[in-house]
């Protein structure tokens, strides 16, 4: 079971900094970063990281389709499930910028990856449209 997120010195360090550099940097972001953080948000990740934990699959590469500032998601895939890379997909800016923030721990060692991306899939129109 997947009940918590190790939260340690760097994990303090990243997430702290990110909340300061966010409400400094990017004010207009700040609100959405904390809803990020609220309970809902962390029980939906936990019960994901459960979830998968039961399948007994050790993930080697994740992506994150619209990963948002995966702090959550990223630290249980690593230091919950092993996942040796991360790779969150995002389109919003200010979300892939802050991303970086709260996941600097990994991205300095290479199990992180942000990338500004339209994920949506868009309808392929065929001849008879």
């Amino acid at each position: 079971m997947v009940d918590s997120i190790p939260y340690t010195s760097d994990t303090a360090n990243n997430w702290v900094r990110a909340m300061l550099q966010c409400q400094k940097e990017r004010p207009w972001a700040y609100g959405r970063l904390i809803e990020s953080m609220n309970s809902s948000q962390l029980e939906g990740k936990l019960w994901l990281g459960t979830e998968m934990k039961k399948l007994e699959i050790k993930p080697k590469k994740v992506a994150l389709l619209g990963g948002w500032y995966a702090h959550y998601m990223t630290a249980i895939l690593i230091d919950n499930l092993g996942a040796e890379l991360v790779t969150n997909f995002e389109i919003d800016e200010d979300a892939h910028y802050i991303s970086f923030k709260f996941n600097r721990r990994y991205k300095e060692v290479n199990k992180y990856k942000s990338m500004r991306k339209n994920i949506m899939f868009q309808k392929v129109l065929t001849n008879k449209e």
